[in-house]
């Protein structure tokens, strides 16, 4: 008997038409390179687990098991296509956090996809399948089938030079764990190789003060909820976006106060726009607020660890109130 192999492990995704009908997938779906997919610990919660029924010992009876459920982890890089009107195939994993993509145009060299939150892609849920192979002459593989999947994302640099990392964590209904033969798995289809942009010749701003930051950590906050539904196969109908609540954190060198004051606004809870642009992405924030501020040391320089509350803009604007716009950009 062959084991199997997590380097032969396959992700494949789709939005789902109806929220929490199960796609099925195909080639076509599995278009996104992807690092480190993973499934985390599979939710049955058990009906009086441990059940202990009138015996006159110590012994315990049995548990029921209920619905089913799982997280999905996986990183994918943040990358523009090089047509840059066309949307990059990463996005379809951002509509599935409740994201819109929508085609902007400001000039003949600021066009692109703009991302934004949107209330209206609450339920936008996915179909995420995830195959397993044995290793060997004549593998099998196994697929987990999650049905009404949505899920939060988190952009971050790790330092100056490095790419965008979109780190998902998706919750769907587990409809099931099957057999499949090697021929039934998704075969990596069309999957972009445009170099992915990083994170330096570029600029941060707050209230348009320029600082040097060379780390970022966004984070689009979603809480994921499930519904309920006794004729689900899992239990769940399908999961969604009940609470929003973005944050994003910057490491500023410490300059003196009268270049940038961040104690002050701070502690007045001043309310600031910032803007973290580099050749391929422009993430535009227009209302923030400082939550927390640390001092720390990065290789013997100071820098100021803030971390901001995204809040909903003052105006509706092209994007209705967004508390944050992510823009890819014509860098052709």
């Amino acid at each position: 008997m062959a084991e199997f192999i997590t380097a032969f492990r396959v992700l494949a995704g789709k939005i789902e038409s109806t929220p929490g009908t199960a796609e099925t997938l195909a080639d076509a779906d599995f278009n996104v390179r992807v690092w480190d997919p993973a499934i985390g610990t599979l939710d049955v919660p058990m009906d009086m687990d441990p059940s202990k029924y009138s015996t006159g010992d110590f012994g315990l009876g049995e548990a029921i098991p209920g619905p089913t459920s799982a997280q999905i982890s996986f990183n994918s890089k943040a990358v523009n296509a090089s047509g840059y009107t066309t949307e990059p195939n990463w996005i379809k994993f951002m509509k599935g956090c409740g994201v819109s993509g929508v085609s902007y145009s400001g000039s003949a060299t600021s066009q692109g996809i703009a991302l934004y939150p949107s209330k209206y892609l609450a339920e936008n849920s996915m179909t995420l399948g995830v195959y397993e192979l044995e290793r060997g002459q004549n593998p099998s593989g196994i697929h987990f089938e999650f049905a009404g999947a949505m899920g939060n994302a988190t952009i971050s640099v790790e330092g100056t030079g490095k790419p965008y990392m979109v780190n998902y964590e998706f919750t769907g209904g587990l409809n099931d764990i099957d057999d499949v033969i090697e021929d039934d798995i998704p075969a990596l289809t069309s999957p972009q190789t445009d170099i992915p942009d990083r994170f330096l010749n570029g600029s941060g701003t707050i209230d348009g003060t320029a600082v040097c930051i060379s780390t970022m950590e966004f984070n689009i906050g979603n809480t994921i909820s499930p519904v309920q539904c006794v004729g689900s196969e899992s239990g769940y109908e399908k999961f969604a976006i009940t609470a929003q609540d973005p944050t994003i954190t910057i490491n500023p060198v410490l300059t003196r106060q009268a270049d940038f004051d961040f104690w002050t606004k701070f502690t007045a809870g001043t309310i600031q726009a910032l803007v973290i642009e580099t050749a391929q992405l422009r993430l535009e924030i227009p209302r923030a607020q400082i939550t927390s501020a640390s001092i720390e040391d990065d290789d013997g320089i100071i820098r100021t660890s803030l971390t901001y509350r995204c809040l909903r803009d003052s105006t509706a604007g092209t994007y209705n109130y967004a508390p944050w716009v992510l823009k890819t950009k014509n860098y052709v």
